[in-house]
C-alpha cells in the first residue's frame, strides 16, 4: 500500500561567479519548515515499575531546532490519575521527578508530559497550525511471585573516571519468603562493561524488621576507571529460600577516558590554509606508540559509540510459547525477493530473566526468574512478499540531507608516532586548504598492546609424512612495509631431511609494499621422529633497484627465523609393549631382575625404541598419565569414564596419605569437571545413560549404575548436580524386578556379563555394588531388595567373574559370612605362579613367541581386581596375599599406567589405590640401577621427596639384555613398528579405492571403500572400533564421514588430525560396507600405504588390518 509523506522544505540555490577566474560556483541547500514549536520526551526513565518502590524519571523539552528550552513549565500526568505534577526545566531543558508512593499501582501506567495543560487545536484551511508535542511513556509492572522487589538507583550525570562511588539499593522483601530464624540475607551484585564482568561481590544485609514486609536500603561500592568507561551496568540480586530470585539493574554513565592518558593541542589555534602548525602531544605515560587522528568537524560524528543489549540471535533461548523468533536483522533495501516472517505483539510483564538478557548474560539456574505464562494472547501478522526493491517507508524530518564532496579531505592526520622516554612529542604538519575547524585526538598504546614485524616468513607443510616420502616445502614471505625490500630466504641444512635438486628455484626476490612471494624446496624425509625445519629470511643491503627504488633494510626486524616441527613416521603398525615390576624388599636386602628386549624379525628399520621408567609410588605411572591411560580413542559414554573415575581414586589415595598437592589436585579436578560435563551428553531424558546417548534407542542399566557410582564418589572434589543423581536413582528403581534383581536394559557393554546363565545375577551384582559405593543406605528398599536377590543366588553361582563381583559386594554390605564363602571358592580357582596370584575366566595361556611381554585379557584383570578389593575390604586384610595379587596386576599395566580397556583400568586402579593406601610408608630410600652387557649404566635415586616423580632413561640396545637392581616400582617400555599382520582369526577386512587406477589428468579426491565382517567364535562381536589412517597430505571430507553415521551399525564418528575413528555397536557375519572420501590437502610424492584397523574394544587382541594407497602412486 503506497504511503504519501508531505515534506515542508525550503530550497535555496546560490550562484557566485568569480570575476577574477571566470569560474562559477554553485551550491544547493534545503531546510525543513516545522509546525512543531516544542517537543517533550522522557529520558533516563525506566519502562517498568515495582509497586512500593520509589519511581524516578526525567523529561526533556526542546524547540523545533532540537535546542533545550530552559525554565519551561512541564505538566506530568497519568491517564489513571495517579500522577499530577508540575515541573520546571533547568538550563539543559531537563526536569526530574520522583513518585514516592507506588504501592497502589497495578497494571499498565501511562505517563504524559506536555508544555500545555490543555491541548487547544485551531485549524484553518490553507494555513500551517503550530502545535506543542507531548511525550508519553507506558510503564509495565515488574513481575514478582511474592511481591518482593529490589531497586538499584542510578546516579545522575556523568561520573568521574577514577575513584569509587556508592550506589543505593532499595528493597522490599516479604518476611514469609525468608527462613524464620534468619538474621541476614545475602545480596549479590556484579558490574559489567563492554561485554566483560569487571567486578562482583556479596553484601550481608541484616534483617532488622519484625513486620510482614521488610523495607530498607543498602549500598554497593562501584570502582570507576577506564575499564568501565563510558558506561557500566550494575546488577544486584537476592536468592530467596523459596527459590525466587529478586533482582534489578541500572546503567551508570562515566566520562570517556583511556588507561594511558594523553593531551593533544594545536599551536597556534588559528592559521591560514596551507600554513605550518604544531601539534603537541603530552603526558603519554608509556614510551611506546601513539596514533593521532584529525578528522574535520563535519565528519567527527561518524564515529559513534554503539551500545548493545539483549542476546545475539544465535544464542537466543527458545521460549515455551509463541514469541518473537530472533531472526537476524536484514537491511531495508534488498535486491531480491524475500519473505518477511510473521511477527507477534506481546505485552508481558518484565521479569528477572529480562534483566540478565539485557546485560547479555547467559544464566543457568534452578531459581524462579521467568514470569509464568498465563495466556497466549497473540496478534499475528501473515507473511508478506516484498518486491525487488523496498523503499524506506519511514521518513524522519530530522534525517540529514545527502551531500557529495569531491575534493576536501575528511581526515587530515592518521599516523603512528613513536614517543620518547619523556612521554611527549611534537609534530609539524601543514594545514589543508579546507577552511574549517579540525578536531585532533590521540591515544597511547600500552606495553602489551602492539607488536609489529616489518616482514615475516610462514611455512606450509603437511602434519606428518612417512619416512621415504617426498614433499614440496613452501615458504611465503610477506612485506608489511610501505617501501620495497629485497629478501633472501634460506632453508637451514638438516641431517634429518634430504634436499632434492630444484633447477628453477630462486631464493632471492624483491618485495614492494604489501607484496608477498613464495619460495619452494623439494625435500625427502629420511629420519624418524619430530624433525625441525628452520627457515631464515633476511633483508639485503643492496643498490639493486626494486620497482625503480632502492630497497630499504629495516632498522629492527631485518631478519626473521621460523622453526616448525614435522612428524616423520615409520609407517606400518605401532606395537607398544611394556614390562612392569613391583619390587618390594626388606631393608638390607638386594633384588635383581633380568629384562630381555626382543623384537620380531619383520620390524620396520630404525622404528624400535625403548626406555626405563622408575617411580617410588605404585600409583605414580597412572598419576602422570591421567589424560591418556589407554592408547585408544574415548568416543562413547563408557570410554569417557576412564578419563573421569581414576582421578577419584588417585585423589582419595593422595589425600589419605597426605601427599596431595595443589598442582595434582588442580589437574585432577580439571579432568573431573570436563569428564562430568562430557558424560552428561550421554544422558537420556529418563535419567539413564548409554554408550552413545540419545542416538541409542534406550538407556543402559550397567552404564547408568557405573555413572551413578562415579558421580557420587566425585562429590567431595567437584560440583555434582544432585538432580542428575536422583534422576538416575529413580530410573534404576523403576527397572528393579519384584525379586530384587535388576532388568538388563539396552545393549550390555561389559562382555564379562555375556553368554552365561549368570547374566542377570552378574548385572544385578554390579548394580548393587555400584549403589553401595554411591553410599546408598542398607536400609533403603532399593539395596535391601537387591541384596535379597543376591543372597538367594550366591551359593549356586558358578562364574568366577560373578563370584569375584559378589565377594566384593557382600564385603561392602558387611555380610562377612557370604563374603568368606565366596572367597573360599575363589581360593580354589586361583592361579599361583612365581609368587604371583590371579584369576582367569577361562584357560588362558601366553603366546609361545612372546612370553616376556604377554598381558592377560581385560576380563582377567577386572575379576582379579574385584578379588583384591574384596580382600582389602575385610577388617583383617591379608596384605601378604594382596601383595601377590598386586605383583601380578602391576605386570599387566600398559606404559601409561592403565590396562587393556575401560573397565579393567577403572577397577584395577581402584584396587591398586586401596592397596597403596593400606601399605603406604613415607620412610625409606632406594636406589635403582640399570645395566647392560654393552656397558650401559643408569642410576635412579628414590626417597619421600620424589616418590611421585617419573624418572626415565632411554635404553640404547634394542634388542638387548638388561639387569635391574632395585627396590621400588619400575616400568620398561618397548616400542616398534611392524607391517600390518595378516590375520582373519576374528575379523576380516578388505580395503580398495575408487577409482582403483589413476585417471588421466590430476586426481585430488578419491573414495576409500571398506568391507568388514566378524569371523570369531561368538555370534557377534562386542563394540567394534575401525581406525582409518590418512595418507600423508590427505584429509577426510567431513560430510562423507558424517554420512556414515546413518548406517545401521555405525553409532559415532570422530575425525582426528590424521585418523578417522568409527564406532560400531557390534559386527556380525554379514559383510558391512563403508565408504568415505578423502582429499589432497598437501602434495606428497612417493606415498607409502596407510592402514585400516578393525578391533574389538574389549578384547583388544582381536583385530585385523588392511592397507590402501593413493590410486596415482607408482
Amino acid at each position: 500500500m503506497p504511503q504519501i509523506v508531505y515534506l515542508l522544505l525550503y530550497f535555496i540555490n546560490l550562484e557566485n561567479p568569480s570575476f577574477l577566474t571566470g569560474v562559477e560556483l554553485s551550491a544547493t541547500g534545503r531546510t525543513t519548515i516545522s509546525a512543531q514549536l516544542t517537543n517533550v520526551e522522557f529520558i533516563d526513565t525506566d519502562s517498568t515499575y515495582k509497586p512500593g518502590i520509589t519511581f524516578s524519571g526525567k523529561v526533556k523539552v526542546v524547540d523545533a531546532s532540537n535546542n533545550p528550552i530552559p525554565h519551561q513549565i512541564i505538566y506530568l500526568t497519568s491517564i489513571e490519575g495517579k500522577i499530577n505534577e508540575t515541573l520546571v526545566s533547568d538550563n539543559k531543558g531537563e526536569a526530574s521527578f520522583t513518585v514516592e508512593n507506588t504501592t497502589s499501582w497495578e497494571g499498565s501506567i501511562f505517563l504524559t508530559a506536555a508544555t500545555e495543560k490543555e491541548h487547544v487545536s485551531v485549524y484553518k484551511e490553507g494555513l500551517i497550525t503550530p502545535y506543542y508535542s507531548s511525550g508519553s511513556l507506558r510503564l509495565s509492572p515488574f513481575y514478582s511471585r511474592s511481591k518482593s522487589f529490589l531497586k538499584v538507583h542510578s546516579l545522575q550525570g556523568e561520573l568521574p573516571c577514577e575513584g569509587h562511588r556508592e550506589a543505593q539499593l532499595e528493597y522490599i522483601i516479604q518476611r514469609s519468603e525468608l527462613e524464620k530464624d534468619a538474621m541476614t540475607m545475602e545480596l549479590h551484585y556484579l558490574v559489567a562493561s563492554k561485554g566483560t564482568i569487571e567486578e562482583s561481590g556479596t553484601v550481608e544485609v541484616p534483617i532488622k524488621s519484625e513486620g510482614e514486609v521488610l523495607r530498607g536500603e543498602v549500598s554497593i561500592k562501584l570502582t570507576l576507571n577506564a575499564d568501565v568507561s563510558p558506561s557500566l551496568r550494575a546488577l544486584a540480586y537476592i536468592l530467596l529460600p523459596t527459590g525466587e530470585m529478586v533482582a534489578d539493574s541500572a546503567t551508570f554513565k562515566l566520562q570517556r577516558c583511556f588507561s594511558n592518558k594523553v593531551s593533544v593541542g594545536f599551536s597556534p589555534d588559528e592559521v591560514l590554509p596551507g600554513s605550518d602548525v604544531s601539534l603537541k602531544l603530552r603526558q603519554c605515560r608509556v614510551p611506546l606508540c601513539l596514533r593521532c587522528g584529525g578528522p574535520e568537524c563535519g565528519v567527527h560524528s561518524l564515529f559513534p559509540y554503539p551500545e548493545y543489549g539483549g542476546y545475539d540471535y544465535r544464542v537466543q533461548d527458545t521460549e515455551d510459547h509463541c514469541s518473537f523468533f530472533p531472526y537476524p536483522r536484514q537491511p531495508v533495501l534488498r535486491e531480491k525477493r524475500r519473505i518477511l516472517p510473521p511477527f507477534w505483539f506481546r505485552h508481558d510483564e518484565a521479569d528477572v530473566y529480562s534483566l540478565f538478557k539485557e546485560m547479555r548474560l547467559k544464566i543457568v539456574t534452578s531459581a524462579d526468574i521467568k514470569k509464568p505464562l498465563k495466556s497466549n494472547r497473540v496478534v499475528s501478522a501473515t507473511p508478506i512478499e516484498i518486491k525487488e526493491k523496498v523503499e524506506n517507508m519511514v521518513t524522519s524530518e530530522s534525517s540529514p540531507p545527502e551531500t557529495i564532496r569531491a575534493y576536501f579531505p575528511e581526515t587530515w592526520i592518521w599516523e603512528l608516532q613513536a614517543v620518547g622516554d619523556s612521554g611527549s612529542t611534537e609534530l609539524h604538519p601543514t594545514v589543508p586548504d579546507t577552511i574549517t575547524d579540525w578536531n585532533a585526538g590521540a591515544f597511547c598504546m600500552g606495553p602489551s598492546g602492539f607488536a609489529f614485524q616489518p616482514f615475516f616468513v610462514d611455512l606450509a607443510l603437511p602434519y606428518s609424512v612417512v619416512r621415504g616420502e617426498s614433499f614440496t616445502l613452501k615458504a611465503s614471505v610477506f612485506n608489511y612495509l610501505k617501501h620495497c625490500i629485497k629478501v633472501r630466504t634460506t632453508l637451514q641444512p638438516s641431517e634429518d631431511l634430504e634436499q632434492e635438486p630444484c633447477d628453477d628455484c630462486q631464493y632471492t626476490s624483491c618485495l614492494c609494499a604489501d607484496e608477498s612471494k613464495t619460495f619452494y624446496w623439494n625435500l625427502k624425509a629420511s629420519k624418524l621422529g619430530e624433525v625441525n625445519i628452520t627457515m631464515r629470511t633476511e633483508a639485503l643491503n643492496t643498490k639493486d633497484l626494486c620497482d625503480n627504488e632502492i630497497p630499504v633494510v629495516p632498522k629492527q626486524g631485518a631478519t626473521d627465523t621460523l622453526v616448525k616441527p614435522l612428524l616423520v613416521q615409520p609407517g606400518g603398525v605401532l606395537e607398544d609393549k611394556s614390562h612392569s615390576s613391583l619390587i618390594c624388599i626388606k631393608e638390607g636386602e638386594d633384588h635383581s631382575e633380568e629384562i630381555s628386549l626382543k623384537v620380531p624379525d619383520n620390524i620396520l628399520k630404525d622404528s624400535e625404541r625403548a626406555y626405563m621408567a622408575v617411580l617410588g609410588d605404585l600409583m605414580g605411572t597412572a598419576m602422570q598419565n591421567l589424560d591418556r591411560l589407554l592408547a585408544m580413542p574415548y568416543g562413547c559414554g563408557e570410554q569417557n569414564m576412564v578419563l573421569f573415575a581414576p582421578n577419584i581414586f588417585i585423589l582419595q589415595y593422595l589425600e589419605n596419605t597426605h601427599q596431595l598437592n595443589q598442582e595434582i589436585q588442580s589437574k585432577a579436578k580439571t579432568f573431573l569437571e570436563s569428564g562430568y560435563q562430557r558424560e552428561l551428553t550421554y544422558k537420556h531424558d529418563d535419567g539413564s545413560y548409554s554408550a552413545f546417548g540419545k542416538s541409542d534407542p534406550k538407556g543402559n542399566t550397567w552404564l547408568t549404575a557405573f555413572v551413578v557410582k562415579s558421580f557420587s564418589k566425585a562429590r567431595p572434589y567437584i560440583f555434582i548436580d544432585e538432580s542428575h543423581l536422583n534422576h538416575s536413582f529413580t530410573w534404576l528403581r523403576d527397572h528393579q524386578n519384584d525379586s530384587g534383581c535388576f532388568q538388563s536394559v539396552g545393549k550390555l557393554l561389559n562382555n564379562a556379563m555375556k553368554g552365561g546363565v549368570d547374566d542377570e545375577i552378574s548385572l544385578s551384582t554390579y548394580v548393587t555394588m555400584a549403589l553401595l559405593e554411591a553410599s546408598v543406605s542398607l536400609e533403603d528398599p532399593l539395596i535391601d531388595n537387591a541384596l535379597s536377590c543376591l543372597r538367594k543366588a550366591a551359593k549356586d553361582v558358578s562364574s568366577v567373574y560373578t563370584q569375584a563381583l559378589m565377594a566384593y559386594t557382600f564385603a561392602l554390605s558387611g555380610d562377612t559370612e557370604l563374603r568368606d564363602m565366596l572367597m573360599a571358592k575363589l581360593e580354589e580357582k586361583a592361579v599361583k605362579m612365581d609368587g604371583q596370584l590371579h584369576w582367569e575366566r577361562k584357560s588362558a595361556t601366553a603366546p609361545p613367541d612372546a612370553p616376556f611381554w604377554y598381558r592377560a585379557l581385560s576380563v582377567e584383570v577386572e575379576l582379579t581386581s574385584y578379588v583384591l578389593l574384596a580382600l582389602l575390604s575385610s577388617p583383617k586384610a591379608d596384605l601378604g596375599k594382596a601383595s601377590e595379587i598386586v605383583s601380578w596386576l602391576s605386570k599387566q599395566q600398559n606404559p601409561y599406567g592403565g590396562f587393556s580397556s575401560t573397565q579393567d583400568t577403572v577397577v584395577a586402579l581402584q584396587a591398586l589405590a586401596k592397596y597403596a593406601e593400606a601399605t603406604f610408608s613415607d620412610k625409606g630410600d632406594a636406589k635403582v640401577t640399570v645395566t647392560s652387557k654393552s656397558g650401559f649404566k643408569e642410576e635412579f635415586h628414590l626417597d619421600h621427596t620424589n616418590r611421585l616423580l617419573l624418572q626415565k632413561a632411554s635404553l640404547p640396545d634394542v634388542p638387548g639384555d638388561y639387569t635391574v637392581s632395585a627396590s621400588g616400582n619400575g616400568v620398561t617400555v618397548l616400542r616398534y613398528n611392524v607391517p600390518p599382520p595378516k590375520s582373519d582369526a576374528t575379523f576380516s577386512i578388505r580395503v580398495k579405492t575408487t577409482p582403483e587406477d589413476c585417471p588421466q589428468g590430476s586426481l585430488t579426491k578419491f573414495q576409500i571403500d571398506i568391507s568388514v565382517e566378524y569371523t570369531g567364535p561368538r555370534e557377534v562381536s562386542n563394540m567394534v572400533l575401525i581406525e582409518v589412517k590418512m595418507l600423508s597430505g590427505f584429509i577426510p571430507v567431513k560430510s562423507s564421514v558424517k554420512e556414515l553415521e546413518k548406517k545401521k551399525l555405525v553409532q559415532r564418528s570422530e575425525i582426528q588430525t590424521d585418523m578417522v575413528n568409527l564406532y560400531l555397536n557390534e559386527l556380525g557375519r554379514d559383510t558391512l560396507h563403508l565408504s568415505l572420501l578423502v582429499e589432497q590437502d598437501f602434495v606428497v610424492k612417493d606415498l607409502k600405504p596407510a592402514t585400516v584397523k578393525v578391533s574389538d574394544y574389549y578384547e583388544t587382541d582381536e583385530h585385523a588390518f588392511a592397507e590402501y594407497n593413493f590410486p596415482c602412486s607408482p
